[in-house]
Protein backbone atom coordinates (compact mmCIF):
# COMPACT_ATOMS: atom_id res chain seq x y z
CA UNK A 1 0.00 0.00 0.00
CA UNK A 2 0.91 3.32 -0.57
CA UNK A 3 -0.31 6.66 1.87
CA UNK A 4 -1.59 10.06 -0.11
CA UNK A 5 -2.59 13.26 1.13
CA UNK A 6 -5.33 15.04 -0.98
CA UNK A 7 -4.56 19.03 -1.64
CA UNK A 8 -8.02 19.86 -1.41
CA UNK A 9 -7.86 20.79 1.73
CA UNK A 10 -5.93 23.85 0.66
CA UNK A 11 -7.48 24.05 -3.42
CA UNK A 12 -8.68 23.05 -6.70
CA UNK A 13 -5.30 24.70 -8.64
CA UNK A 14 -2.30 24.22 -7.45
CA UNK A 15 0.30 27.63 -7.65
CA UNK A 16 3.63 28.26 -6.63
CA UNK A 17 2.02 29.19 -2.75
CA UNK A 18 1.69 25.36 -2.90
CA UNK A 19 4.80 23.86 -2.87
CA UNK A 20 5.40 24.18 0.56
CA UNK A 21 2.43 21.74 1.14
CA UNK A 22 4.78 18.87 -0.65
CA UNK A 23 7.73 19.72 0.86
CA UNK A 24 6.09 19.28 4.73
CA UNK A 25 3.88 15.67 3.17
CA UNK A 26 7.46 14.21 2.20
CA UNK A 27 8.62 15.15 5.56
CA UNK A 28 5.70 13.54 7.58
CA UNK A 29 6.87 10.68 5.04
CA UNK A 30 3.72 10.22 3.36
CA UNK A 31 4.18 8.02 -0.36
CA UNK A 32 1.93 11.44 -2.59
CA UNK A 33 -0.08 13.79 -2.83
CA UNK A 34 -3.51 14.09 -4.35
CA UNK A 35 -3.69 16.84 -6.72
CA UNK A 36 -6.72 18.27 -8.27
CA UNK A 37 -6.45 18.12 -11.98
CA UNK A 38 -9.54 19.51 -12.91
CA UNK A 39 -8.31 22.84 -14.42
CA UNK A 40 -5.77 23.87 -15.99
CA UNK A 41 -3.66 23.18 -19.28
CA UNK A 42 -1.48 19.54 -19.32
CA UNK A 43 1.75 21.92 -19.36
CA UNK A 44 0.75 23.71 -16.22
CA UNK A 45 1.82 20.56 -14.34
CA UNK A 46 5.38 20.04 -14.95
CA UNK A 47 5.76 22.56 -12.20
CA UNK A 48 3.77 20.54 -9.88
CA UNK A 49 5.34 17.33 -10.91
CA UNK A 50 8.31 19.21 -9.70
CA UNK A 51 7.33 20.03 -6.51
CA UNK A 52 6.34 16.42 -5.80
CA UNK A 53 9.48 15.25 -7.25
CA UNK A 54 11.53 17.72 -5.34
CA UNK A 55 9.62 16.11 -2.17
CA UNK A 56 10.42 12.83 -2.99
CA UNK A 57 6.41 12.05 -3.46
CA UNK A 58 4.44 10.48 -6.38
CA UNK A 59 1.53 11.81 -7.58
CA UNK A 60 -2.54 10.95 -7.89
CA UNK A 61 -5.11 12.85 -9.82
CA UNK A 62 -8.49 13.89 -9.03
CA UNK A 63 -10.96 15.96 -11.06
CA UNK A 64 -14.70 16.32 -11.28
CA UNK A 65 -17.42 16.79 -14.09
CA UNK A 66 -19.65 20.13 -15.01
CA UNK A 67 -23.14 20.31 -15.98
CA UNK A 68 -21.27 21.70 -19.26
CA UNK A 69 -18.84 18.15 -19.29
CA UNK A 70 -21.59 15.69 -18.37
CA UNK A 71 -20.74 12.49 -20.28
CA UNK A 72 -24.38 10.90 -18.83
CA UNK A 73 -26.06 14.07 -20.90
CA UNK A 74 -28.70 13.35 -23.44
CA UNK A 75 -27.35 16.12 -25.05
CA UNK A 76 -24.57 14.93 -27.57
CA UNK A 77 -22.37 18.17 -27.99
CA UNK A 78 -22.35 18.22 -23.92
CA UNK A 79 -20.91 14.53 -24.27
CA UNK A 80 -18.87 15.15 -26.87
CA UNK A 81 -17.41 18.21 -24.51
CA UNK A 82 -17.01 15.80 -21.78
CA UNK A 83 -14.83 13.54 -23.86
CA UNK A 84 -12.56 16.27 -24.65
CA UNK A 85 -12.26 17.27 -21.22
CA UNK A 86 -11.91 14.19 -19.58
CA UNK A 87 -9.07 13.21 -22.30
CA UNK A 88 -6.74 16.64 -21.35
CA UNK A 89 -7.60 15.52 -17.60
CA UNK A 90 -5.89 12.44 -18.62
CA UNK A 91 -3.11 14.36 -20.02
CA UNK A 92 -2.76 16.30 -16.66
CA UNK A 93 -2.62 13.25 -14.87
CA UNK A 94 -0.14 11.63 -17.33
CA UNK A 95 2.22 14.88 -16.98
CA UNK A 96 2.17 13.94 -12.85
CA UNK A 97 3.06 10.37 -13.74
CA UNK A 98 -0.06 9.36 -11.77
CA UNK A 99 -1.55 5.93 -12.25
CA UNK A 100 -4.99 6.92 -11.67
CA UNK A 101 -7.47 9.88 -12.48
CA UNK A 102 -10.17 9.42 -10.12
CA UNK A 103 -13.30 11.18 -8.83
CA UNK A 104 -17.42 11.34 -10.10
CA UNK A 105 -16.25 11.33 -13.69
CA UNK A 106 -19.51 10.12 -15.02
CA UNK A 107 -22.44 12.68 -14.11
CA UNK A 108 -21.91 16.52 -12.99
CA UNK A 109 -21.57 17.44 -8.87
CA UNK A 110 -25.63 18.27 -7.86
CA UNK A 111 -26.91 17.92 -10.93
CA UNK A 112 -30.29 17.01 -9.90
CA UNK A 113 -33.14 16.17 -12.42
CA UNK A 114 -36.63 14.98 -12.16
CA UNK A 115 -37.26 12.17 -12.43
CA UNK A 116 -33.81 10.92 -11.66
CA UNK A 117 -31.29 9.67 -13.96
CA UNK A 118 -32.21 6.35 -15.88
CA UNK A 119 -30.11 3.29 -17.07
CA UNK A 120 -30.01 5.17 -20.20
CA UNK A 121 -27.65 7.90 -18.48
CA UNK A 122 -25.39 5.45 -17.40
CA UNK A 123 -24.94 3.98 -20.86
CA UNK A 124 -24.28 7.18 -22.02
CA UNK A 125 -21.73 7.95 -19.44
CA UNK A 126 -20.35 4.18 -20.05
CA UNK A 127 -19.99 4.96 -24.10
CA UNK A 128 -17.88 8.31 -23.18
CA UNK A 129 -16.03 6.97 -20.57
CA UNK A 130 -14.88 3.53 -22.27
CA UNK A 131 -13.39 6.17 -25.24
CA UNK A 132 -11.24 7.87 -22.07
CA UNK A 133 -10.04 4.57 -21.00
CA UNK A 134 -8.83 3.74 -24.23
CA UNK A 135 -6.91 7.06 -23.74
CA UNK A 136 -5.65 6.11 -20.21
CA UNK A 137 -4.58 3.02 -20.80
CA UNK A 138 -2.57 4.75 -23.31
CA UNK A 139 -0.87 7.25 -20.70
CA UNK A 140 -0.34 4.20 -17.95
CA UNK A 141 -3.65 5.41 -16.23
CA UNK A 142 -7.03 4.08 -14.63
CA UNK A 143 -9.80 6.07 -14.51
CA UNK A 144 -11.65 5.45 -11.10
CA UNK A 145 -15.21 6.26 -10.73
CA UNK A 146 -15.93 7.96 -7.28
CA UNK A 147 -19.75 7.12 -5.77
CA UNK A 148 -20.77 10.08 -4.27
CA UNK A 149 -23.68 10.13 -1.39
CA UNK A 150 -27.31 11.00 -2.44
CA UNK A 151 -26.78 15.17 -1.21
CA UNK A 152 -24.52 15.39 -4.26
CA UNK A 153 -25.17 13.68 -7.07
CA UNK A 154 -28.13 10.64 -8.43
CA UNK A 155 -26.36 8.35 -10.82
CA UNK A 156 -23.60 6.68 -8.70
CA UNK A 157 -24.10 6.76 -4.68
CA UNK A 158 -22.46 3.10 -4.29
CA UNK A 159 -20.13 0.76 -4.88
CA UNK A 160 -22.87 -1.34 -6.93
CA UNK A 161 -23.51 1.81 -9.07
CA UNK A 162 -20.34 2.47 -10.01
CA UNK A 163 -19.53 -1.16 -10.86
CA UNK A 164 -22.79 -0.81 -13.54
CA UNK A 165 -21.12 1.65 -15.23
CA UNK A 166 -17.54 -0.56 -15.28
CA UNK A 167 -19.63 -3.38 -16.83
CA UNK A 168 -21.24 -1.66 -19.46
CA UNK A 169 -17.74 -0.17 -20.92
CA UNK A 170 -16.56 -3.67 -20.50
CA UNK A 171 -12.77 -2.11 -20.33
CA UNK A 172 -9.83 -2.75 -18.05
CA UNK A 173 -8.61 0.80 -17.50
CA UNK A 174 -11.96 1.84 -15.73
CA UNK A 175 -12.63 0.76 -11.86
CA UNK A 176 -14.34 1.81 -8.78
CA UNK A 177 -13.24 4.46 -6.03
CA UNK A 178 -14.51 4.13 -2.51
CA UNK A 179 -14.97 7.08 -0.45
CA UNK A 180 -15.76 6.51 3.37
CA UNK A 181 -17.29 9.20 3.72
CA UNK A 182 -19.48 8.92 1.11
CA UNK A 183 -19.87 5.24 1.85
CA UNK A 184 -20.29 5.77 5.34
CA UNK A 185 -23.91 7.83 4.01
CA UNK A 186 -25.16 5.69 1.51
CA UNK A 187 -23.66 1.67 1.96
CA UNK A 188 -25.01 -1.03 4.02
CA UNK A 189 -21.22 -1.86 5.32
CA UNK A 190 -17.96 -1.68 4.28
CA UNK A 191 -17.68 -5.14 3.11
CA UNK A 192 -20.99 -4.95 1.16
CA UNK A 193 -19.52 -1.87 -0.52
CA UNK A 194 -16.23 -3.28 -1.51
CA UNK A 195 -17.09 -6.74 -2.68
CA UNK A 196 -19.57 -5.12 -4.95
CA UNK A 197 -16.65 -3.79 -7.02
CA UNK A 198 -15.66 -7.46 -7.24
CA UNK A 199 -11.70 -7.15 -9.33
CA UNK A 200 -12.82 -3.46 -9.86
CA UNK A 201 -11.65 -1.47 -6.77
CA UNK A 202 -8.72 1.11 -7.95
CA UNK A 203 -8.25 3.87 -5.31
CA UNK A 204 -9.30 4.20 -1.48
CA UNK A 205 -9.72 7.57 -0.05
CA UNK A 206 -10.31 7.76 3.75
CA UNK A 207 -12.72 10.47 4.51
CA UNK A 208 -14.37 11.00 8.11
CA UNK A 209 -18.15 11.42 8.58
CA UNK A 210 -17.59 15.16 9.41
CA UNK A 211 -14.63 15.45 6.75
CA UNK A 212 -12.60 16.01 9.58
CA UNK A 213 -10.06 14.58 11.43
CA UNK A 214 -9.22 10.25 10.96
CA UNK A 215 -10.99 8.28 13.92
CA UNK A 216 -12.71 11.55 15.46
CA UNK A 217 -16.15 10.72 13.60
CA UNK A 218 -18.02 7.57 12.93
CA UNK A 219 -17.03 6.28 10.45
CA UNK A 220 -16.34 2.31 11.63
CA UNK A 221 -12.75 2.37 10.41
CA UNK A 222 -11.80 -1.67 11.64
CA UNK A 223 -14.68 -2.73 9.84
CA UNK A 224 -12.90 -1.05 6.86
CA UNK A 225 -9.72 -2.19 7.29
CA UNK A 226 -10.96 -5.41 7.72
CA UNK A 227 -13.28 -5.37 4.46
CA UNK A 228 -10.10 -4.02 2.52
CA UNK A 229 -8.15 -6.57 4.03
CA UNK A 230 -10.89 -9.34 2.93
CA UNK A 231 -10.57 -8.00 -0.90
CA UNK A 232 -6.78 -7.96 -0.76
CA UNK A 233 -6.60 -4.27 -1.93
CA UNK A 234 -2.80 -2.98 -2.44
CA UNK A 235 -3.03 0.09 -4.30
CA UNK A 236 -3.46 3.83 -2.68
CA UNK A 237 -4.85 5.25 0.67
CA UNK A 238 -5.63 8.68 0.26
CA UNK A 239 -7.02 10.60 3.38
CA UNK A 240 -9.13 13.15 2.16
CA UNK A 241 -10.34 16.17 4.45
CA UNK A 242 -12.12 19.24 3.97
CA UNK A 243 -12.04 22.46 5.51
CA UNK A 244 -13.98 25.96 5.24
CA UNK A 245 -11.11 27.71 3.41
CA UNK A 246 -11.83 26.93 0.10
CA UNK A 247 -14.70 28.46 -0.71
CA UNK A 248 -16.51 27.02 -3.33
CA UNK A 249 -15.54 23.71 -2.52
CA UNK A 250 -16.51 24.42 0.98
CA UNK A 251 -19.92 25.22 -0.23
CA UNK A 252 -20.05 22.31 -2.94
CA UNK A 253 -19.33 19.47 0.26
CA UNK A 254 -21.50 21.37 1.98
CA UNK A 255 -18.17 21.72 5.25
CA UNK A 256 -18.97 24.89 7.15
CA UNK A 257 -17.00 24.01 9.70
CA UNK A 258 -13.36 23.41 10.68
CA UNK A 259 -13.52 19.74 12.33
CA UNK A 260 -9.67 19.88 12.88
CA UNK A 261 -7.38 21.67 14.82
CA UNK A 262 -4.85 23.00 11.68
CA UNK A 263 -4.07 21.17 8.32
CA UNK A 264 -0.71 21.33 9.69
CA UNK A 265 -2.01 18.60 12.33
CA UNK A 266 -4.38 16.51 9.71
CA UNK A 267 -1.19 16.16 7.84
CA UNK A 268 0.86 14.37 10.85
CA UNK A 269 -2.02 12.56 12.19
CA UNK A 270 -3.31 11.48 9.35
CA UNK A 271 -0.17 9.20 8.09
CA UNK A 272 0.49 7.02 11.36
CA UNK A 273 -3.81 6.72 11.85
CA UNK A 274 -3.93 4.96 8.49
CA UNK A 275 -0.89 3.02 8.69
CA UNK A 276 -1.74 1.68 12.58
CA UNK A 277 -5.20 0.89 10.53
CA UNK A 278 -4.09 -1.00 7.87
CA UNK A 279 -1.03 -2.67 9.45
CA UNK A 280 1.52 -1.26 7.81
Amino acid sequence: MKFGFSLLLWTVSIQPRHAPIFARLGEIGYDGAEVPVGMGAPADFDEVKRYADDAGLSCTACALVTPDTDPSSADASVRRAALDYLNSRVECAAVLGSSVLVGPLYAAHKNFSEPPPSADARARAAEVLVQVAENAEAAGLTLCLEPLNRFEIQLVNTCEDARRIVDLADCSHLAVHYDSHHGHIEEQSHASALAACGPHLGHVQLSESHRGTLSSGQVDWPALAQALQAVEYDGWIVAECFGTAVEHLSSAACVHRNCFESRDQLMQSSLPFMADLLGC
